[in-house]
């Protein structure tokens, strides 16, 4: 019995001991370590898996409100770049209420100010184009037009001191928000979301890939996380900026700084923004019913058709409502496979999804019935004897001829009950 107790006491001790270890060498390592990084994912989808599907801010710590914000208590700085003046210009023209020079900075790689007269501004906010890059690529801190085209190479350099630029002219703001000059931002869809927030606490907020938040979509840091990036450690402030240089994506390098300062991205907040377009944006079942902040890629055609659709909008609204909004059926008045809008020439699918294969020849009817026996599926697109689904849907609207499309309308149908029941 002595010699079981004794043994028994020395794997207490071993078990111990080694979790003491464990917890030193995680300790020394560095916030963007790769182990670090998929144990701390892995240990993120359990507690969502615990949490149970994802739907609204009901999944939140916090509903909407527990914080309030103003627009006019967020600062947003907009990148942009020689090349992309056009989709500035609608940008601008789109901006909605509330945003001016007292919170929205334009970050470039030429300076409105010196710019050529065909290359000024038309805004009535008298915003100006502040050139981030001035001085970082040679010693007169000019760039060839030839070098001003090229576009993602400058756009890297642009991401922190663009930020940097919008918390040293407005220091005193609630949240931080980066887009570019191609994304549309909803403010109700935004405030929204931001009020389950404290600003007071250390936050970095976007559509997570992998460890970072994609920049297109928006970036968002709040009051308390930009102090600590951009007043609390100014030597790596300077090493994340010299990195720009080699750097192979800016939204990575954002990333890097946040966890150099103890920060990661907030996987949960992802489902509220979004990297596509109205028309190409893939709503899952998951996130039907989440707040949609907004929209990316648009060009300038479509920035003013968003802006004519949802500019008017008071409240918030969600991935689900782009059905509605985009002229999808009611879901409520059909009967069955017959009963939904199967369309031709159009594509609810768009470019995402999965080939399935089928045999020969491959009707309509058949990837129709592929769908059906696929577990999630809610959207499929036929074509000439190919036929692809998604576990998702977009409300398309783009030139697909020769295709033909439909949607899973029990499966459509049950996201519809469950979204109108819960408060976004």
């Amino acid at each position: 019995m002595l010699s079981s107790a004794k043994a028994h006491y020395r794997i207490r001790i071993a078990v111990v001991a080694f979790f003491l270890f464990f917890l030193l060498i995680w300790s020394c390592l560095p916030y963007d370590n790769k182990a670090v990084l998929i144990i701390r994912i892995k240990i993120e989808k359990i507690r969502y898996l615990a949490k149970g599907t994802f739907s609204s801010h009901d999944k939140h710590a916090n509903p909407p409100g527990t914080y309030p914000v103003e627009i006019s208590e967020v600062g947003m700085v907009i990148k942009t770049g020689y090349g992309t003046r056009d989709r500035l210009q609608a940008r601008l023209e789109t901006l909605g209420e509330g945003w001016d020079v007292e919170n929205t900075i334009i970050a470039g790689d030429y300076s409105s100010r010196t710019a050529r007269k065909g290359d000024l501004l038309k805004n009535v906010n008298e915003m100006e184009v502040h050139d981030v890059l001035e001085g970082l690529l040679d010693e007169e801190g000019e760039i060839s037009d030839d070098i001003r085209g090229i576009g993602w190479e400058l756009d890297i350099l642009k991401h922190i001191p663009a930020l940097e630029l919008l918390y040293n002219t407005h220091p005193k703001k609630k949240w931080y928000l980066m887009t570019d000059d191609d994304t549309y931002t909803h403010n109700p869809s935004l405030l929204s979301v931001l009020s389950t927030l404290s600003p007071q606490d250390p936050h970095y907020v976007g559509c997570a890939i992998w460890r970072f938040a994609h920049g297109g979509s928006g970036v968002v840091f709040s009051q308390a996380a930009m102090y600590r990036i951009f007043t609390g450690n100014p030597e790596i402030l300077e090493e994340s900026l010299i990195e720009g240089l080699t750097a192979p994506l800016g939204d990575q390098l954002v990333a890097k700084l946040a966890m150099r300062n103890g920060m990661y991205v907030n996987e949960e907040y992802a489902v509220h923004f979004n990297g596509e377009p109205p028309r190409r944006s893939t709503a899952t079942a998951a996130k039907a019913c989440a707040t949609l902040v907004g929209f990316h890629k648009l060009n300038p055609e479509e920035m003013y058709e968003t802006q004519k659709i949802f500019g008017g909008m008071k409240e918030p609204f969600t991935w689900w409502d782009l059905w509605a909004i985009y002229g999808g059926p009611d879901f409520k008045e059909e009967e069955g496979w017959l009963g939904v809008d199967i369309k031709d020439n159009w594509d609810y699918v768009g470019w995402y999804g999965v080939e399935v294969e089928m045999r020969q020849p491959g009707t309509e009817l058949e990837c129709m019935s592929l769908c059906e026996e696929r577990t999630g599926c809610l959207a499929w697109t036929w074509q000439l004897g190919k036929c692809k689904v998604g576990d998702f849907f977009t409300v398309g609207g783009y030139p697909a001829p020769g295709k033909i499309s439909g949607v899973h309308i029990e499966r459509m149908k049950a996201i519809e009950t469950r979204c109108h029941g819960v408060a976004a």
